[in-house]
């Protein structure tokens, strides 16, 4: 399998031997080359998850094995709508607008049983053994939502309670920085843009750490103090205006 891209950034040459390979290869398509490709663009790709509840949009930052697929999917079946699962574009950093590019979510095995999500709604990832694609019934999210705010979630297994607080200044920066998407990181130019692209983000966008138990039974706990935060948030946007 082989994607090649013009220097323009608008056409994709794709190459596969087995016409089975083309569900992976919508797949990678989709979810890893096409938001790359918006950096040239542009835009700003970052690695965080985005749902949408009433107005406005919070992303979640996540480590590998941080929660952030199976907190999402757990908000989605308590309404909020997600708009990307773990790559978001955002259309620029003055507006700061996410697209719905993904309306679900893919989890392992032991996340779907766990949060009993139903069959109806779940489908095998192919290409990714023991994965699933959850997308629960589909809310279209027309055009933009604004984001609202930026969550980065702790890794800490041992975490027995749910903490929140906000964040600023250099703290903001090297953890939204550490998300960047390039499409190449040997390019400084690249490099330069989306750290300054980065850094106005954090000055306007409220940001929060978030520490959670790491058990199912936390999770509508988990689920309400995000709608704190996103409450928050506006508090201090419209006190910001």
């Amino acid at each position: 399998m082989a994607i090649v891209c013009d220097a323009a950034g608008t056409t994709l040459d794709c190459r596969y031997r087995d016409s089975g390979a083309i569900p992976l290869l919508r797949e990678i398509l989709s979810r890893r080359v096409l938001p790359r490709l918006t950096s040239l663009h542009r835009r700003l790709p970052i690695h965080a998850a985005a749902l949408a509840q009433s107005d406005d949009a919070v992303l979640l930052f996540g480590a590998s094995g941080a929660g952030k697929s199976t907190l999402t999917a757990a908000m989605a079946a308590t309404g909020w709508d997600i708009m990307s699962d773990d790559m978001t574009v955002l259309t620029g950093v003055e507006d700061s607008r996410v697209w719905q590019s993904a309306p679900g979510v893919s989890l392992w095995e032991a996340s779907r049983v766990g949060l009993a999500l139903p069959d109806t709604n779940c489908r095998a990832i192919e290409g990714y053994d023991g994965k699933y694609w959850y997308a629960p019934p589909h809310r279209a999210r027309p055009g933009t939502v604004p984001v609202g705010a930026m969550v980065f979630l702790s890794f800490d297994t041992s975490c027995h309670a749910i903490e929140w607080r906000p964040i600023s200044g250099p703290t903001a920066m090297v953890m939204a920085a550490s998300q960047m998407v390039r499409f190449d990181p040997a390019d400084k130019d690249e490099n330069t843009r989306m750290l300054d692209s980065i850094g106005r983000l954090v000055r306007r966008i409220p940001c929060y750490t978030f520490t959670y138990p790491r058990i199912y039974a936390a999770l509508p706990p988990t689920i309400e103090a995000i709608t704190a935060i996103q409450d928050h948030a506006r508090e201090q946007a419209e006190a910001y205006l």
